[in-house]
Formats: C-alpha cells, sequence, structure tokens
C-alpha cells in the first residue's frame, strides 16, 4: 500500500483515541449500534470507525505478544501479561471488537435498503473476518451465531473450528462484493484508499494464513486450498499491497504518533527494554549481521553497562547479560532490578515506529535526529505471506519450492525497512552477502526438514519486527525457532531466565466477560485453541 495520510478531519476526535500509547484504546464511535443517529449512520463515517476499531484491536493483541515472542524484554512472569485483566473492560479488544461486528452489521443493513454501497461492505467483511481469526487465534471459542442479538443477552461461545470456517465464508462474501462496483466508493479509507484490488488481495491471504495454521490437523486439505488460491492470483505478494497502519508526527492534543515512539522518544527516556535473544539473532546468529539491525533498534550510547547499571553480570543464569557493542537489553523473563538507563537502554529504532536510526549518534532518543512518530504496524507485509508458502511448500504440499519463497520473503522484509522514512538504503552487497549466508546454510541442511524449517521461521521471525501476532501464532504452530541440531544453543528461542510459569497457549477471558455470560466458561492458558494440536509443554 501506499502510505496513506489521514484526510479525514471529520474523524480527527476518533483518532485521538486510537494513537494514544496504551495500544489497546477503545475508539467509541458509538455505544448502540442499534440506535445510531443519522450523521453516525453515514457509510463512510461507519466504516472509517470500523478500520479504526480493527487496528485498534489488533493494537492490543499485538503488545502482549511482542513480550512472549521476545520482540521485547518479558518483565516478570507470563501472567503478568496474560490475565483477566488483558482484554477485559469496555476499551478491550473483545468488547471492541463486538462493537465493531454491529456497526458491519449496520452497513450491511444500508446496502441492503439500498445505500449501494457493495465496496464498503466488503471491506467490512473482510475486517470482520481478520478480527474472527484473532479472537479465535487469542481465546479459542467465541460467540458468534448469537453475537450481536438484541434478543440475546447472554450468548454462546462457538467452537473455534466453526468461527473459523465462519470467517472463511464471510472473506468469499467479501471478495464478491469487491468485485460488485467501482462507484460509490468509501471516502475513509485510510488503508489503501479504496483499492478494491488491494482489498482482495488482503481477503485470498488471510485464507492463506488461516489454511497454514489448519494444515497442523489437516495438510492435505489445506495445501489443496493454499495451491487454488495461488492458482487464481491475487494476494499480497509486493510491498506496496502489503497491509499497514500508518501514523503521522502529529503530537498533543491530537496524538498521532507511533506508540513505539511516545512510550520512548519522549522526555524520561526510553522505558522499553528490548530482547537480548532477538538482537542476538539479528547481530551473531549468523555468519554476517543482519543488515535490519540499525534500523530495527537504537543505541543511545555506545559504551558497555558497568556497575548497578548491569545487574546481571557475574550471574550464571542469565543466557546473554549483554551482547556488547553497546546494545543494552535484558533476557526473557528477567525481572531483576531497573537501573536508572533510560537513557542509556537500546530502543526501538526507525522501523517501524518512526524512531531514530542508528548510525553511530550515540545521543538520547529525546536529543536525537528521528522520525517523529511517522511509522508504521506492520500487519501484515508480502514478506509474512512468502515466509507463510515456504513453511507450505516445505512441510505439507503447497505448490513451489521453498527455498524460493524463503529467497523472496528475505529480499522483500529488506526492502521494506531500507529507506524507511529517509534512512539510508541498505547496501546491496550487504543483502547478498546475507542471503549467500542463509541460502549455505539451508543448503547443508539439506534432506533435514526440521532444520530447514528452523531456518525459515527464524527469518520469519526476524522479518516480523513489531508484529507480535503473527509471532505469536507461528510459535505455537511450529514451535520454532528452535535449533534442531543444538536446542540449547543461543540462537533457538530462549527460555525464561528466571520462573515466569507455562507459556500461555491461549489468553483469558476479561473478567468483566465470565462474570456477564454464564455461557462463557474461562480459560486456562495451559489450553490450546482447536487449530494447536501440538503436545503441552511444546514452548516455555
Amino acid at each position: 500500500m501506499k502510505y496513506i495520510k489521514y484526510k479525514l478531519s471529520a474523524y480527527i476526535a476518533c483518532l485521538a483515541l486510537i494513537f494514544a500509547s496504551c495500544e489497546s484504546t477503545e475508539l467509541d464511535l458509538t455505544t448502540d449500534p442499534n440506535n445510531l443517529s443519522v450523521e453516525q449512520s453515514d457509510p463512510n463515517f461507519l466504516l472509517n470507525g470500523v478500520l479504526l476499531n480493527f487496528t485498534s484491536v489488533w493494537n492490543g493483541f499485538n503488545g502482549p505478544s511482542r513480550d512472549l515472542t521476545r520482540m521485547e524484554n518479558l518483565f516478570s512472569t507470563y501472567g503478568s501479561i496474560v490475565n483477566t485483566l488483558t482484554l477485559d473492560g469496555a476499551t478491550g479488544e473483545y468488547a471492541t471488537s463486538y462493537r465493531t461486528f454491529g456497526n458491519i452489521q449496520l452497513l450491511e443493513d444500508l446496502n441492503n435498503d439500498g445505500a449501494d454501497i457493495p465496496v464498503h461492505v466488503g471491506i467490512a467483511k473482510t475486517i470482520q473476518a481478520y478480527n474472527l481469526f484473532l479472537l479465535v487465534d487469542y481465546l479459542g471459542d467465541v460467540p458468534f451465531s448469537e453475537a450481536n442479538n438484541a434478543a440475546i443477552e447472554q450468548p454462546v461461545a462457538d467452537p473455534g473450528a466453526e468461527v473459523y470456517q465462519a470467517a472463511l465464508d464471510i472473506l468469499d462474501e467479501a471478495i464478491v462484493l469487491l468485485n460488485t462496483s467501482t462507484i460509490n466508493l468509501p471516502t475513509s479509507d485510510f488503508y489503501y484508499d479504496a483499492n478494491t484490488n488491494n482489498w482482495i488481495s488482503l481477503a485470498n491471504t488471510l485464507k492463506i494464513r488461516a489454511y497454514t495454521n489448519l494444515a497442523l490437523s489437516s495438510p492435505a486439505e489445506s495445501a489443496s486450498a493454499i495451491n487454488s488460491i495461488l492458482s487464481q492470483g491475487n494476494i499480497i505478494d509486493m510491498v506496496d499491497e502489503d497491509f499497514n497502519f500508518s501514523y503521522t508526527q502529529t503530537g498533543p492534543p491530537v496524538e498521532s504518533r507511533h506508540p513505539f515512539f511516545t512510550g520512548n522518544y519522549l522526555p524520561g527516556g526510553a522505558s522499553t527494554y528490548m530482547s537480548n535473544y532477538y538482537m542476538f539473532l539479528l547481530k551473531d546468529a549468523k555468519a554476517v549481521e543482519d543488515p535490519r539491525l540499525t534500523y530495527y533498534v537504537y543505541r543511545q550510547t555506545g559504551r558497555a553497562p558497568e556497575g548497578q547499571e548491569i545487574p546481571c553480570e557475574g550471574n550464571a543464569v542469565y543466557d546473554y547479560c549483554y551482547i556488547g557493542d553497546g546494545y543494552w537489553g535484558r533476557d526473557h523473563a528477567d525481572n531483576e532490578g531497573l537501573p536508572a538507563d533510560n537513557i542509556l537502554r537500546t530502543t526501538y529504532g526507525i522501523y517501524p515506529g518512526g524512531g531514530a536510526y542508528d548510525d553511530e549518534q550515540f545521543v538520547s532518543t529525546v536529543n536525537s535526529s528521528n522520525a517523529g512518530g511517522a511509522g508504521i504496524q506492520p500487519i501484515f507485509n508480502s514478506s509474512f505471506t512468502h515466509f507463510l508458502l515456504a513453511e507450505g511448500a516445505l512441510k505439507y504440499g503447497v505448490n513451489g519450492d521453498p527455498l524460493n519463497y524463503l529467497n523472496i520473503a528475505i529480499t522483500q522484509s529488506f526492502d521494506k525497512v531500507s529507506g524507511f522514512l529517509g534512512s539510508p538504503e541498505i547496501d546491496a552487497a550487504a543483502v547478498n552477502a546475507y542471503l549467500d549466508a542463509v541460502n549455505l546454510e539451508y543448503a547443508n541442511a539439506a534432506g533435514d526438514e526440521d532444520q530447514q524449517l528452523f531456518i525459515i521461521e527464524r527469518e520469519f521471525l526476524l522479518a516480523m519486527f513489531g508484529n507480535g501476532v503473527e509471532a505469536y501464532n507461528m510459535y505455537r504452530r511450529t514451535g520454532m525457532p528452535i535449533d534442531p541440531s543444538n536446542p540449547g544453543s543461543l540462537s533457538s528461542i530462549q527460555s525464561p531466565v528466571f520462573p515466569a510459569g507455562p507459556f500461555p497457549r491461549v489468553f483469558v477471558y476479561g473478567q468483566n466477560v465470565v462474570n456477564n455470560n454464564q455461557n462463557i466458561t474461562q480459560n486456562e492458558t495451559t489450553e490450546r485453541v482447536f487449530w494447536d494440536t501440538n503436545p503441552v509443554g511444546f514452548i516455555d
């Protein structure tokens, strides 16, 4: 997609809510979708709300997922970030999702009543399907068949498998609608600017995403479905088709800067610790350094931590503690004391949060030359598509060469990062050296599917930086990246350095949801969503 800035001044109050740094804000466009004012019933206003709400929901799931998947430091236990408060309340991801579904139904009703807005509805139904996939991926069984029915106060939770199939059917409906008309196009589509071809590409790609998860239990059927989609074409397979949400440099009173920026580049310094494991994968895990390292993270100093700045020093429980060259992070589940290092610790860089490119400025974030927070949320990129296809081609019969898909995916990830927001272009020689190193590693693993899968998923994890949602699915689906040749190596998923409890295979409902609906039974985090057929203890 082209990074479209906001033209919707009429909706600026709504934008102010989503840009808040808490990452799970409510966009209070409606409180009762069945009792809207005439102004709120405007199709463009409604669609704008659907898109904003979805972005808020995705952000809310993304925050804890980045900690779970070791993109940033998990401080303390898994239970500290996955609990009954995580998705709870009127502003939570669960409640916001179902308000969004109510507005989507209203758009459908308007279209059926003669408003002639098939593209609005096609876009909204694509978002509905994506949101349903997210709910199932994180909560398992969720209300669908009885949801948003005013006559039913306590809807039943439908089996996750049925909701997944319903979402796939909704995508088929969306594609038909998106192919219906090129008139009455939305004026409020800040994702694709009403480009119906791009929305159809997203719909088809979401099917690939779903069938990749379903392949754990039905590999042949999933491969057949994906191959059918590939034969028809029109998927997210080019960088300019990426499904991203774009922020701006506008600060208060209407906060529209990226949460990575507002959390780490304002007075007071950086609040986030980066993951030592993830930075090690970028810096030291292969024969060559990853060229994306200086785009992903920013060093506020070039010196090593010392004394009270490094409480992990000398403690054998740590795998990394400090990886050198000014990269100050923390190991997974490191909950030891927090030194006063807000203007020293390594934090998010220019990609994707619009911070600073690391050209060895070695100054605090607030004093750095940076992009002002005009970053993106990389919700689904073309590189992700090719990583999924590489996984499927290697494991269960998706058409194509897995190594070819892998090379395309890595190249597209580099293309995405290179020159981002005015940063330097990645040197072509560095790209080639990196690809050569990965290709040699893959060739040396010939005949060892597990080892080749490790390489694919490690590279997928590195391309997903900033997107914990797809990484969380990948972790549960494959258990990767764990190096089969050396499971205890520093290149394998780092285990918690202190007891963190069982890895959450599913999130829990908010306490208010369970209290107010006797048809919903609370999850245990050790349970698994329907497509996760891997054994207990698969990941820690």
